[in-house]
């Protein structure tokens, strides 16, 4: 009896642990209910801000003003090669669309027209646009034509060791340049002029005393060049070396309707001269004046 009242309840609780094991299988298996999107319980949260962040203005409150600064620009088209004048530039204000940092603007180098003028251009460049810096470049110190003064020509003469003085011409020194003519004597025809070069030769040393070449590069005017041309394709031009304490003498100038005064004649001591008489034994003298 005893032991069908154990059996009996080793079944009851089997059943029972049957039944609880069941039961937690069923609700792990359950589908879990899915929430829509936007589909919030309670009222839905105010966004934050993000550190260092702001939040847009309305498109009505936006600031639409551009920002513009005054550079420098072109006057008229510039082709690659040419040297900057200053009626070349003038100043100009754009706005920040066409701005660049290699542009020159008035504020940070107001003395930039000056500064720049004789400077060589790289690109061609078109009137009314602004001069960017990587477009110039300043002419060397050594080239020929930073030598020439306003208004000057340089211009190449062939020369031999005759009509060059022997070579004893060097570049800085001032000649003389004459033409010789079969029917008259040599005629100058250019005075006080400069040697610049010659042949490729800018200077010399200290202790160099002649250079002989076969062509010397002058310092002339305008006026100057018809003559001495004329005067190489004849093949009779000269050279005259000037002492460097020389100094041509200013030109005379008139003005038009009036007569220059005359020159004034000065006295010019007439020098005595000393006669002698002999008469036998006795010498008299008299100075008398010529």
């Amino acid at each position: 009896m005893v032991r069908a009242l154990l059996f009996v309840s080793a079944l009851l609780s089997a059943g029972t642990a049957l039944w609880i094991y069941l039961d937690r299988l069923d609700r792990q298996s359950a589908p879990v209910p899915q929430t829509e999107a936007g589909d919030f319980s309670g009222p839905s949260p105010a966004p934050v801000d993000q550190p260092g962040t702001t939040p847009d203005a309305p498109p009505s409150q936006a600031n639409t003003a551009q920002a513009s600064a005054t550079v420098l620009v072109l006057r008229r088209p510039l082709g690659q090669g040419s040297v900057l004048s200053a009626d070349d530039l003038t100043w100009a204000e754009l706005t920040s669309d066409t701005l660049a940092e290699t542009f020159f603007e008035q504020g940070n180098a107001p003395s930039a027209p000056s500064d720049i003028v004789g400077m060589r251009t790289t690109l061609d460049l078109a009137a009314g646009a602004p001069l960017p810096r990587a477009a110039l470049r300043m002419l060397p110190e050594d080239r020929l034509s930073t030598r020439l003064s306003p208004g000057m020509r340089a211009l190449s003469v062939p020369v031999s060791s005759e009509s060059g003085v022997a070579g004893f011409i060097l570049p800085g020194d001032r000649v003389d340049v004459l033409v010789a003519q079969t029917d008259a004597p040599k005629a100058v025809i250019a005075r006080d002029v400069r040697v610049l070069a010659i042949d490729q030769t800018l200077e010399v040393t200290d202790d160099e005393n002649a250079l002989v070449g076969t062509t010397l590069t002058l310092e002339v005017s305008t006026v100057q060049v018809p003559d001495i041309l004329a005067a190489i394709s004849g093949g009779n031009l000269w050279l005259a070396l000037r002492s460097p304490s020389e100094t041509t003498p200013p030109p005379i100038t008139v003005t038009p309707g009036a007569r220059p005064a005359p020159p004034v004649a000065t006295a010019r001591a007439r020098p005595s001269v000393t006669i002698r008489v002999i008469q036998g034994a006795q010498v008299e003298s008299y100075e008398v004046g010529q």
